[in-house]
């Protein structure tokens, strides 16, 4: 658009989730410090055996696109009558906001909700009964900030979350210790404790800031600048790995 080959540019942020990590070994070999697998060729080849297996569902929504000469119409128009910082500031800022897009349309999965209260436990089991207490407070929060759902999660919580339980525990991410009493007990398997981490990741952004300020205020409180001034500092130290919105 800047060049004159075509009047505009649309960014069209589209969001794709998974039910079941496809590339398990990778991932895990990537978050404890190994180096990520240049992707080439081959790598391509050998991913048709990937794609003959079953990997659950997959979630693709698609947000309203972003135009790039509105973008440019905030800045005088021209990204090259802007200096250097002025226009890695304006990149900066539009990539932020193809983010923020991707995840408002990102749905909030069984399997992400299902990990986030797990993955939140402080001990090591959980029974089955206040595993569904505590997704039900956490879908109450979620639907005050207007999250999408996936079809399933909205429409049958209990029985989506049954299921996703199912899939932890068919691919050993959790064991499920049936009791007589018919109080059931989850626990997360210890050795699979970070590709369990990755399905939180879906709802992150939604819990990051409400759980930024309860670290901020702290179990015994602080006074209302002490808190502002702590949350800053761990939105600042999280700002890469966490997303706000850009507006």
């Amino acid at each position: 658009a800047e060049e004159g080959v075509a009047s505009d540019v649309v960014f069209v942020p589209i969001s794709l989730s998974y039910e079941k990590v496809v590339e398990e070994t990778e991932y895990r070999k990537e978050l404890t410090g190994g180096d990520k697998q240049a992707e080439d060729l081959g790598g391509l080849v050998k991913t048709t055996g990937v794609l003959r297996r079953r990997y659950g569902r997959v979630y693709v929504r698609v947000a309203e696109g972003l135009s790039g000469k509105e973008m440019l119409d905030r800045v005088g128009g021209s990204i090259t009558a802007l200096d250097s910082d002025e226009r890695k500031a304006f990149l900066k800022h539009a990539g932020e906001e193809i983010l923020w897009d991707i995840h408002r349309a990102t749905p909030v999965t069984p399997s992400a909700l299902a990990a986030t209260v797990l993955l939140s436990h402080d001990k090591r089991g959980m029974l089955v009964r206040e595993f569904h207490r505590r997704c039900g407070f956490v879908l109450r929060f979620l639907r005050h900030r207007g999250a999408n759902f996936s079809n399933s999660l909205a429409a049958e919580p209990r029985d989506a979350l049954d299921e996703a339980l199912g899939v932890f525990s068919d691919n050993k991410l959790v064991q499920i210790f049936e009791e007589s009493d018919g109080d059931d007990i989850i626990a997360i398997v210890p050795e699979r404790r970070l590709t369990t981490d990755y399905y939180k990741n879906n709802i992150i952004n939604h819990v990051a800031g409400a759980s930024m300020m309860a670290l901020a205020v702290g179990p015994y409180g602080r006074s209302r600048d002490q808190a502002f001034e702590r949350f800053a500092a761990l939105r600042e130290l999280l700002a890469i790995d966490v997303r706000n919105d850009p507006s």
